[in-house]
């Protein structure tokens, strides 16, 4: 996933930076003798995020940060489609709500 964002600082501690970015998934089946192949006609999809980074810095060269995110979904290829009708998380893999917490480290 590659995204943008541009971070607005809120007060003398917070910062926000809301993000735009793309991403691209590609599935392929692994044989048994470890080579890959392309699974279903090169089952592909492109989809989009939309997120806002919210850090509050902890200490000195350290901050907390709180990434709410929203992945939707405009280009799957016909293969992708075909097994996201069987398989349910491979239907929800790239769309919908997710979340990350990390700590972050500044140089």
């Amino acid at each position: 996933i590659i995204k943008f964002g541009y971070g607005i600082r809120v007060g003398t501690r917070f910062r926000i930076t809301p993000q735009i970015g793309f991403g691209y998934v590609c599935l392929n089946e692994k044989r048994e003798n470890g080579s890959l192949r392309p699974m279903a006609d090169n089952a592909n999809a492109w989809f989009g995020v939309a997120s806002v980074r919210l850090s509050l810095p902890l200490v000195k060269h350290l901050a907390l940060s709180i990434t709410p995110e929203y992945y939707f979904v405009p280009k799957l290829s016909p293969g992708y489609e075909a097994i996201s009708e069987v398989n349910s998380s491979i239907k929800n893999y790239c769309k919908g709500f997710n979340g990350n917490v990390s700590l972050v480290v500044f140089f």
